[in-house]
């Protein structure tokens, strides 16, 4: 074989698994979460009827998780903005010693590299704290018996098998809460929050909730436009094609001189 043919061979070779190697790390990403603007299915539902692609729970005197297209709530009368985007939008009405949560399950096939967990939200306050209290005592109205204040909007990321309103240490994989409150109709937020990718397993489901307590003054909670955006590594089609490519040439390269040429 000649020597300048067979170089040539060998260095197209290198630069296909080179350009493979740069490629099989291609990040891809797609959302999570289902119905995340609350525009699928019909509007002005409230728990126990089902939210499309959503699970809501509620405990308490008087209360609801909801989805509206209007600009008060059914339970309170509270005037709220409405919905941040679209016609639709969910709330949750902790209208009088109660606690809500609304949350969606989700799957994870791959590792992930990231997450950003992003959505709007509103929180309108009656009661006289002008911050959260009563974190201590979770998701509980009752404040386990002894009715402390406990007003708390927060968002979680839960381990597969928590209940509704667990906040224990072992179910939890990630938490946020609201750091204000005042009366309304208060504007949306928009929250954008970056997760470490390492926080989940691939093969795990998780689950996603907000939720909403109060036992000292009526908390209603808007929300709307969650996306949980998660990148993943995924080899490119057309990577695994330049490795054949390049196996081959190697291949070629190296049957040749065997041949007593």
């Amino acid at each position: 074989m000649n020597i300048r043919h067979r170089s040539s061979l060998l260095t197209l070779a290198a630069l296909c698994i080179a350009a493979t190697t740069n490629a099989s790390a291609a990040p891809t990403s797609s959302d999570l979460i289902r119905n995340g603007g609350f525009e699928a299915g019909p509007a002005n539902v409230q728990s126990p009827d089902p939210i499309t692609g959503w699970n809501s729970a509620e405990l308490g005197l008087q209360g609801g998780v909801m989805v509206l297209d209007g600009n008060s709530s059914p339970v309170s009368g509270a005037a709220t903005v409405g919905a941040a985007a679209g016609r639709n939008y969910a709330l949750l009405d902790t209208a009088g010693l109660a606690q809500q949560a609304l949350s969606q399950t989700f799957s994870l096939t791959q590792a992930l590299r990231s997450a950003t967990l992003s959505f709007d939200w509103f929180a309108n306050y009656g009661g006289s704290h002008g911050a959260p209290v009563g974190s201590n005592y979770g998701l509980d109205y009752t404040s386990g018996g002894s009715y402390d204040s406990n007003v708390q909007l927060r968002v979680d990321i839960l381990k597969q098998g928590a209940s509704a309103f667990s906040t224990a240490a072992q179910d939890l994989v990630w938490s946020g809460a609201a750091n204000r409150l005042s009366a309304g109709p208060n504007a949306y937020t928009h929250v954008a929050l970056d997760l470490d990718g390492a926080l989940f397993e691939a093969g795990q489901s998780y689950t996603l909730r907000f939720a909403a307590v109060s036992n000292d003054g009526s908390l209603v909670a808007g929300l709307d436009n969650v996306a949980l955006q998660a990148v993943t590594a995924v080899p490119e089609p057309q990577t695994w094609a330049l490795l054949a490519a390049g196996l081959g040439l190697l291949g070629m390269a190296r049957r040749r001189p065997g041949n007593g040429r």
